[in-house]
């Protein structure tokens, strides 16, 4: 049974959501505005922007999807830990220090650009340094492997028994990003280790550090972890048209099954779902909720429920246990284990103004590669306009 606290919290969350998913959206931040409200990490740029670490174009624009360079990343990361003092005054210091000068001397830098002052702290503090060729190329992106390495060292999370143990063993930059992730701390936007990161992606990594503290800030956003940023399997994209939604699926698996009903008896919501699309290889076996059918993995699609009823019906099913609770621009995600005696499914429901979506992988909870292959497919999920 959910408690008071927990109901107050989903009726007040639900009146948001219906809020923003049924009505038009107009309202911006009045700060940037490129950046509406209900941008995913929204939140984190206007937070680092009060705080005067970012800033925008002369336009008033953040450009959130641009990638961040190497000079604006380092600016921003030293302002997050060191007093504008300290960095206003560290190249005047070193006069006459030549070890220190030396350190923090590269080819392709000025330090009498704006961004020398932040270097200079960078370098001097050990968390940031130049390539092997003695240049820092400051108007570069930043790889998100690098971008990690940065982050560890800067926010003092490092796994120290961690980075000894595959210091020698494993890629450089995975013990970096297992640190990252032990504080959830990988927004769901990163494509992989090589790809530059963004502005807003920045952002968010640096507001989630800061707020580590605070568990729920962390819990309720999605984050990545080191595997499914590894994850080189090849997959086939789906796209429905007139279901409004796009996944993608490992390239061995056989082609989704499609299906006019699903059942009645199959977990919240407990009505028939208006079609089912299964995932996966066939399976015979499951004693789980429900019948197997066909595959692993199904999806269901509702579209004559309203939001209110499901949602009272989900905190009313004493069979749930609630793992995930994402709040998207466009939706919002419960992901749960569906707890019976043997087989415990894994769920998400997903929650639109057109659809509520329900994905299924049966027997997963208890299974590391279905949950992973579960994992996988939300992950895939978007919504498309229908044209």
């Amino acid at each position: 049974m959910m408690q008071p606290s927990h109901m107050m919290r989903t009726s007040s969350f639900l009146l948001a959501l219906l809020a923003a998913l049924l009505l038009p959206v107009h309202s911006v931040h009045a700060r940037f505005w490129d950046v509406p409200d209900d941008h995913p990490y929204g939140e984190a740029i206007d937070s680092l922007m009060q705080e005067g670490m970012v800033r925008g174009y002369p336009d008033r624009s953040f450009r959130a999807d641009l990638p961040v360079s190497r000079a604006e990343f380092v600016k921003i990361v030293v302002s997050s830990l060191f007093s504008q003092f300290v960095i206003e005054k560290c190249v005047g210091n070193l006069s006459g220090n030549k070890q220190a000068l030396e350190a923090i001397r590269f080819q392709d830098v000025s330090y009498l650009e704006w961004y020398g002052p932040y270097l200079c702290v960078g370098v001097l503090s050990e968390i940031i340094e130049g390539y092997p060729d003695g240049k820092f190329r400051p108007e570069e992106g930043v790889n998100f492997a690098e971008a990690a390495k940065i982050l560890a060292n800067s926010f003092g999370v490092l796994n120290f028994e961690r980075h000894d143990i595959r210091a020698k063993q494993e890629v450089w930059y995975k013990p970096y990003v297992e640190d990252l992730a032990d504080l959830k701390a990988i927004p769901p936007t990163i494509r992989g280790f090589e790809y530059p990161i963004t502005r807003g992606e920045m952002a968010e990594m640096i507001y989630r550090l800061k707020n580590a503290h605070i568990a729920q800030t962390l819990n309720s956003r999605r984050s990545l972890v080191y595997d499914d940023l590894a994850d080189k399997a090849p997959r086939t994209p789906f796209i429905s048209k007139e279901y409004k939604f796009a996944m993608s699926y490992p390239e061995t698996w056989p082609a989704p099954y499609f299906q006019k009903r699903g059942i009645a008896n199959d977990g919240v919501p407990i009505t028939r779902s208006d079609w089912r699309f299964y995932f996966g290889y066939p399976s015979d076996k499951c004693t789980g909720y429900g019948v197997c059918n066909e595959r692993n993995f199904y999806l269901d699609g509702y579209s004559k429920l309203k939001l209110e009823q499901v949602v009272i019906d989900f905190y009313a099913d004493g069979n749930s246990k609630v793992l995930e609770d994402i709040s998207e621009p466009t939706f919002w995600t419960l992901v749960y284990e569906d707890i019976s005696p043997g087989c415990s499914s894994k769920r998400a429901l997903i929650l639109t103004k057109t659809f509520i979506y329900r994905l299924t992988g049966l027997c997963a909870t208890g299974d590391a590669t279905r949950s992973r292959q579960f994992d996988l497919l939300l992950r895939s999920f978007s919504l498309i306009e229908k044209k």
